[in-house]
């Protein structure tokens, strides 16, 4: 062997050596931080020791109290956070390695630092603590009704009426009710007893166009729009019961199809079509045309004149109120001839026309001089000599009408104003022609005071 080849070989054996050193000097090093990281975790273990053994009586009574409570689930929240404790210590450890040169395993002591710690102390205390109840509630509660709608054709349309009201029932509740740490998490019902009945509501919904259109109900005051017949059927080919004049008021009984049943001056009973039928709400003025024109139907010379016209105090400044009044003197005391009828019982309509007639509408002697507009206490010779003579010609108006109403329209005997018993010492009956067989000495007189009364009471029409 040459020069160059030991040196070679023994350059081989020097470079072999040093990687062999090298390779112990760097084994020592990894048992020197493996010895280091042992320290530490046996540092840290002892750490978690201490905390664990300070704080054992506490977690142990809890965790007897928490068996209780929540059961074999506590236990294995413990004993999976013990577990958790054995890798709290923020590091993952490495596998061993195996030298390929002496086949040999060593251990790689290689530690890799743990970003997310867990902080087991918080959750096993936070899990130990908890508490469950569960508690048995027994309560009352009531029980809403339920509304039942019926259709009702005798009703205006969308009109609602409550024909039965509905009563609230009561029942019995069993709930089981889930607490943690006193605070309420679930509320179960498990029975539920009825301890009183409930009472639906039952409500009637209108069906009826005509009545909404109209806006009135079964046994409300219509209109006839038209002179009708009323017939005793619903059928136009039925008998007639009576001829109801325009304008005039029935009471609306029953919807019958294109018919309504109804009452005429609560005597007679029958049909008349819808169709002629109105209410003050379709025809506003209709039901001022009706009052007048009940009032102008009692007009009469049979009728009876001890009780009241039934006019108003405009109706009687609207009949009083003529051209042929020159000195406004029955225009200025139409009050005083519509309070008669209050204080009297009489019709004020025909003690004007006797006014009229005997005094010529106010412009008689009699009338100018004595404020008499009657002649009263006059006689056929010396009228004007034996007539009375008044202060006013609403003294001499009030005067007269109590002579009429205590001698002429009332029988003997009967009650009348101020507690005063009619005499009927000239009572010949309540009529204008009654009254004329006593009162005055021309035989013609009732038909020319009538006809006065017919023109006043033909004024309000216009």
């Amino acid at each position: 062997m040459n020069k160059n080849v030991i040196e070679n070989n023994e350059k081989s054996r020097d470079l072999k050596q040093a990687f062999r050193e090298l390779e112990q000097a760097r084994y020592q090093q990894l048992n020197t931080k493996k010895s280091i990281k042992k320290v530490q975790k046996i540092k840290n273990r002892n750490k978690i020791n201490s905390t664990l053994n300070a704080n054992k009586m506490v977690y142990t009574r809890t965790l007897l109290e928490s068996i209780n409570n929540k059961g074999i689930s506590v236990i294995i929240i413990g004993l999976l956070a013990i577990s958790l404790v054995m890798i709290s210590t923020g590091y993952i450890f490495a596998t061993t390695d195996v030298d390929k040169d002496t086949n040999q395993n060593k251990p790689v002591v290689e530690f890799e630092q743990n970003a997310d710690e867990l902080d087991v102390l918080n959750i096993i205390s936070n899990n130990i603590s908890v508490t469950m109840k569960k508690e048995l509630v027994v309560g009352e509660r009531e029980v809403d009704f339920e509304i039942i709608k019926e259709d009702n054709p005798d009703l205006p349309k969308g009109e609602e009426v409550i024909i039965k009201e509905g009563i609230k029932g009561k029942e019995e509740v069993t709930y089981i009710r889930t607490y943690e740490n006193n605070n309420l998490i679930s509320e179960v019902e498990t029975g539920i007893e009825p301890l009183e009945p409930i009472v639906d509501q039952v409500v009637q919904v209108g069906t009826s166009e005509f009545l909404a259109n109209h806006k009135v109900h079964l046994e409300d005051t219509m209109y006839v729009t038209e002179n009708v017949e009323l017939k005793e059927k619903n059928d136009k080919t039925s008998q007639t019961v009576c001829i109801i004049d325009q304008s005039l008021d029935v009471k609306l009984l029953e919807l019958s199809g294109e018919w309504c049943k109804v009452s005429y001056n609560d005597t007679n009973i029958g049909y008349v079509k819808a169709s002629s039928l109105a209410s003050e709400y379709t025809i506003p003025d209709i039901v001022e045309k009706c009052r007048v024109k009940r009032i102008l139907k009692t007009v009469d010379k049979d009728m009876k004149l001890n009780k009241p016209s039934g006019l108003n105090l405009s109706d009687f400044k609207k009949i009083l109120t003529d051209t042929k009044d020159k000195k406004n003197i029955f225009i200025d005391n139409a009050e005083v001839f519509f309070k008669l009828e209050e204080k009297y019982n009489i019709n004020g309509v025909f003690v004007a026309a006797i006014g009229i007639h005997e005094s010529n509408w106010g412009t008689s002697t009699i009338a100018t001089d004595k404020n008499n507009l009657f002649g009263y206490g006059s006689y056929d010779r010396g009228p004007y000599e034996n007539s009375l003579t008044f202060e006013t010609y609403e003294e001499g108006i009030d005067i007269v009408a109590k002579n009429l109403v205590k001698n002429y329209l009332n029988e003997s005997g009967t009650q009348i104003y101020d507690n005063n018993i009619a005499t009927g010492k000239f009572y010949n009956g309540a009529t204008v022609s009654g009254v004329n067989k006593r009162y005055a000495s021309d035989e013609n007189w009732n038909t020319k005071v009538f006809k006065i009364m017919e023109n006043l009471y033909g004024k309000l029409q216009n």
